[in-house]
């Protein structure tokens, strides 16, 4: 009876563990990791309006969130709103240079905005990125 009662007590402690380590898990999770499950709840979505509303939410989370601040700015590219898509890209890049992405858009912005020398520029940019990139892949392999 005695080796029954310090059993259930003994589970009944390690239930009670477990859901505050759960608890404790939950509530540290970073504003990063919340902002990265945002982004990719964005990635499904087909109305630009919540997508646009989602990822402005993941970069307040996580100010660095490049992924995030590229698609944002193709949201502001296709709206037309080439200043916000511009900050967008130059803060994507900012974050990741390694991306390569973001210049594409700041170039499809530059060329917009009848800037094409400095869209010539991010062309080179992310065509030297790019053979970085593929160069060290090769070398990897």
């Amino acid at each position: 009876m005695l080796e029954k009662k310090k059993t259930q007590i003994f589970l009944s402690t390690v239930i009670v563990l477990s859901i505050s380590l759960y608890s404790a898990l939950i509530l540290c999770e970073s504003p990063c990791d919340r902002a990265e499950e945002l982004f990719q709840k964005s990635l499904r979505q087909t109305n630009s309006i919540h997508e646009k509303s989602i990822l402005r939410e993941a970069v307040s989370l996580c100010p660095r969130h490049a992924e995030a601040w590229n698609n944002l700015g193709t949201i502001y590219e296709k709206e037309g709103n080439w200043e916000q898509a511009e900050k967008a890209y130059r803060l994507a890049n900012e974050h990741n240079p390694e991306l390569g992405i973001p210049l594409a858009g700041l170039g499809d912005v530059a060329i917009n905005q009848g800037r094409y020398q400095e869209a010539v520029s991010y062309t080179h940019l992310r065509a030297h990125e790019t053979y970085i990139t593929i160069s060290f892949s090769v070398v990897c392999l």
